[in-house]
């Protein structure tokens, strides 16, 4: 804009010919300039975009040799050695996650048949006698051991310990069920008991008798819960002696 303003005068006789040149000149010479500004501006974005794909690369390759867990876990074991040499598919870290530590009890099939998913249970560790943890029955095996006609029902504890040890022995205690009442009896009191039913020494009108009844459940303590087949005035005996015979008399007394 300069240089033409000063040709302008130049023409009109107002200014000088040469200040006019100087001027086209200086402005000949600052397009230049700009042109190249423009050329650097253009080769470092080109650098930049070639840093950025590099920088790219670099971390795909970074990222595809290192380790990263796929969840939140606890290591509980370490195969190798910082620096060895490793196989495609080769184990190097064991991962356990917290959630999903579970209790494996085996119980007897004549008492799984109450079992089911949801019902509270008690592990107790080994290690820790003195400190029951509750929990509840996550999962029941579809398929019996043929060898020791054992289910597999896994238990998973509410709230875990903060140290844990895997394959440790634990007593699994579940709850199937809770009677509001119910009329014990030994079970080496029962003659013939097939898992619900069985016959019981009974002391009717003074003398000993026998009857058949029904069983709902058995406790830890291995007792059966009458539930049928025994008037409740009827007291039943709890110990069975070698000199039972149907007719003797007897009477009751307190345990």
């Amino acid at each position: 804009a300069t240089a033409a303003r000063r040709r302008e005068l130049a023409a009109r006789g107002s200014g000088s010919v040469e200040a006019a040149e100087q001027a086209e000149t200086e402005a000949a010479v600052a397009a230049a300039d700009l042109a190249v500004n423009r050329a650097d501006a253009a080769v470092a974005a080109a650098a930049l975009a070639d840093a950025r794909a590099t920088l790219l690369v670099e971390r795909t390759a970074l990222d595809k040799h290192t380790l990263t867990a796929p969840y939140d876990a606890v290591v509980i074991a370490r195969t190798r050695e910082p620096g060895s040499a490793l196989n495609p598919g080769e184990a190097v870290f064991t991962l356990v996650a917290r959630g999903s530590l579970w209790a494996l009890a085996h119980v007897d099939e004549g008492s799984a048949g109450d079992l089911a998913l949801g019902q509270p249970a008690t592990v107790t560790m080994r290690s820790r006698p003195g400190a029951p943890l509750a929990g509840e029955v996550v999962r029941i095996g579809l398929e019996s051991d043929r060898v020791t006609e054992e289910r597999r029902v896994y238990v998973r504890c509410r709230q875990c310990p903060e140290t844990v040890y895997l394959g440790e022995q634990a007593e699994v205690v579940i709850e199937t069920g809770r009677l509001p009442a119910a009329r014990l009896v030994p079970e080496a009191a029962v003659h013939g008991f097939d898992g619900a039913a069985g016959t019981v020494w009974t002391i009717e009108d003074g003398r000993l008798a026998r009857r058949q009844v029904r069983f709902a459940a058995r406790t830890l303590d291995a007792r059966l819960a009458i539930t049928d087949g025994l008037p409740a005035e009827v007291p039943v005996a709890v110990k069975v002696g070698a000199g039972f015979a149907v007719g003797r008399a007897a009477r009751a007394v307190a345990p």
